[in-house]
């Protein structure tokens, strides 16, 4: 069997063998420029999934000692609503603990409160007992970090 060639051009015009085996070679492979915008890239992506890492980690942990925050704010008004009114202390300070160490402290108010449903805060006769309602205001403060959280939590009672 025979084959025509066809010829497109001279035969001047025809790119050597030895031009195309040195373009094709130059070509093949990666290059310097390549693996180090690869690495630049990978370099980038392992430390913004590291900070977000840091960054869940350290959310986790704050919401962790606010929930402990918020069971010792309830303790201490469930332990003071527990009390006669009459024998409450208007106010005191404890220190708040989370994993075995100090992290702040934990503060409470009570003070009076006129109830006005009473109806006798706005009417001519003066009120006679304008102390009708305990307020307790209990505030935990506490660092974690470089962040510094306060939790408020506040509850009415009877007087006495």
């Amino acid at each position: 069997m025979r084959f025509a060639r066809i010829a497109l051009g001279p035969v001047g015009a025809l790119t050597p063998p030895r031009a195309h085996a040195m373009s094709s070679r130059a070509e093949r492979g990666i290059g310097l420029f390549e693996v180090m915008a690869g690495t630049l890239v990978a370099t980038l992506a392992v430390l913004g999934l590291a900070y977000s890492f840091g960054v869940g980690r350290g959310l986790i942990d704050r919401y962790q000692v606010a929930r402990r925050a918020m069971g010792r704010a309830q303790l201490i008004v469930d332990s003071l609503t527990t009390c006669p009114p009459a024998s409450l202390a208007a106010s005191g300070t404890e220190p708040f603990w989370a994993e075995g160490m100090q992290a702040g402290t934990t503060d409470w108010t009570v003070t009076w409160v006129d109830d006005p449903v009473d109806g006798l805060a706005s009417s001519s006769p003066p009120d006679l007992t304008p102390n009708d309602l305990k307020r307790i205001s209990v505030a935990v403060s506490w660092k974690l970090g470089d962040s510094r959280d306060t939790l408020r939590l506040s509850r009415l009672v009877l007087g006495p």
